[in-house]
């Protein structure tokens, strides 16, 4: 058997069946685990990333499986998003205003605040633009 194969490893890691939206201090945010069941021939240096897939329609169109890019706190995607699968891993996606999670109607709710960026409804995310997340502000 040769560790390199991608099809004797392909049940090798496996992921949690439900991920949940908690509130933490005010904020909200999905999270998922993830976990390597091979103790002998474990990965080395997984990475992740998140994506939201939708179906957006304006009401005459339909676009199916639309891609949105999940901005991860944990592990933090602008180290790579590297994680040591070796023991169960939680993943984070904070729901802020930039989040492909966050409902079109609660993006009203950042209007409450005023600090002229983070929380300014002009700069929710729109496609193809920059995907930005309110803990790098």
């Amino acid at each position: 058997q040769r560790v390199g194969r991608a099809d004797t490893r392909c049940h090798q890691v496996v992921f949690s069946d439900k991920a949940c939206i908690r509130c933490i201090g005010g904020h909200f945010y999905f999270t998922l685990q993830v976990y390597d069941l091979d103790r002998r021939h474990p990965v080395v240096e997984a990475h992740v990333r998140c994506y939201a897939v939708f179906h957006e329609t304006d009401g005459k169109n339909t676009a199916l499986f639309q891609t949105r890019y999940m901005r991860l706190q944990n592990p933090n995607d602008e180290l790579g998003g590297v994680l040591f699968l070796s023991v169960p891993c939680t993943v984070v996606h904070q729901i802020d205003q930039w989040s492909p999670l966050l409902p079109p109607k609660e993006s009203r709710i950042w209007e409450k605040y005023n600090d002229n960026f983070v929380h300014n409804s002009s700069n929710r995310y729109v496609f193809p633009g920059l995907i930005l997340r309110e803990a790098d502000a």
